[in-house]
């Protein structure tokens, strides 16, 4: 489960015939859950992630967008573990993570106001070694203007 929000500016920082540059900024919390098969020693692992990106947004053609960008991220895994002989065992940790993403964004109609999206992620956790994990995301998107809004 992820949940977002994203600052866009109203006002490109580039504007050429059907291409638009602009910069946005967000922030990201996610929780993941990671429980063992029916029937084996119960067990979970519970992660909590929060990314802070920035990201450099290329518009072509006013409904596509290709995004590319990167930032830090707080990884925060929580391991819960019943033991065969003894008691449960519960661990924590948290590693500072960098980020790095290329996705697609696609936003329908006029006002785009209802889009969606898909994100390739590339995860670097510092952990004792260096963990690194690949991701497919696929999303949907609300717009939510507030205050001034660009009238193309």
């Amino acid at each position: 489960i992820q949940s977002g929000i994203n600052v866009v500016p109203v006002t490109p920082i580039a504007r050429y015939r059907n291409f638009n540059f602009y910069m946005r900024f967000g922030f990201y919390a996610s929780y993941s859950l990671g429980m063992n098969k029916p029937g084996l020693i119960k067990s979970f692992v519970h992660s909590i992630n929060m990314y802070i990106p920035a990201e450099f947004c290329f518009e072509f053609f006013f409904n596509h967008l290709l995004i590319t960008g990167a930032g830090p991220q707080l990884q925060v895994d929580i391991m819960y573990l019943e033991r065969l002989y003894g008691d449960p065992v519960t661990d924590a940790s948290a590693a500072f993570s960098i980020a790095a993403f290329v996705s697609y964004e696609y936003w329908f109609g006029n006002k785009k106001n209802v889009g969606l999206g898909v994100n390739n992620i590339f995860d670097f956790t510092f952990y004792n070694v260096v963990y690194y994990d690949y991701k497919i995301q696929f999303y949907n998107i609300v717009r939510i203007p507030v205050g001034k809004t660009n009238k193309l």
